[in-house]
C-alpha cells in the first residue's frame, strides 16, 4: 500500500490524571460526532484526533470549541487539556485510499505538548 505525506489538523484533548469511564465515553462521544478522518486513544489520558486539512473546513476548530464548552460544563472534566497543531504526516493508504495506520510526524508531537501545557 502507498506510504504518502499529507497535511492534517491534529488535536489532542488530554486529561493530566487520566480518563475514568464517564470521562472517557464523553470525550470519545464529542470525538466521534466531529467526524474526524482517523483518531486513536493513547492511554490513560490523551485522545489524539486528526482530520484531513483539505477536507475538515473548520472541523478540527469546532471540536475545540465543543471540548472547551464541556471543560466549563462537566464538573469531571474540568482539567481537560486541549492542544492543537497542523503539518505534515506521513500515512499509509489502504487498498481503497483510506488510512490504513495511525499518522505519523512531529506534529503530533506539537499537539500534545501544546495540551500538556494547557492551564486555560
Amino acid at each position: 500500500m502507498p506510504v504518502t505525506s499529507e497535511c492534517f489538523d491534529i488535536v489532542c484533548l488530554r486529561c493530566a490524571c487520566g480518563f475514568n469511564e464517564k470521562t472517557y465515553s464523553a470525550i470519545k462521544e464529542l470525538v466521534e460526532q466531529s467526524k474526524p478522518d482517523i483518531w486513536n486513544f493513547l492511554s490513560p489520558n490523551s485522545f489524539l484526533i486528526y482530520y484531513l486539512t483539505n477536507r475538515s473546513s473548520g472541523l478540527a476548530s469546532q471540536l475545540i470549541e465543543s471540548a472547551q464548552s464541556l471543560r466549563q460544563t462537566d464538573s469531571l472534566l474540568t482539567d481537560l487539556q486541549i492542544g492543537s497543531s497542523k503539518g505534515n504526516l506521513v500515512i499509509e493508504k489502504g487498498m481503497f485510499g483510506g488510512i490504513k495506520a495511525i499518522p505519523m510526524g512531529t506534529a503530533v508531537n506539537d499537539a500534545m505538548q501544546t495540551a500538556a501545557s494547557d492551564n486555560r
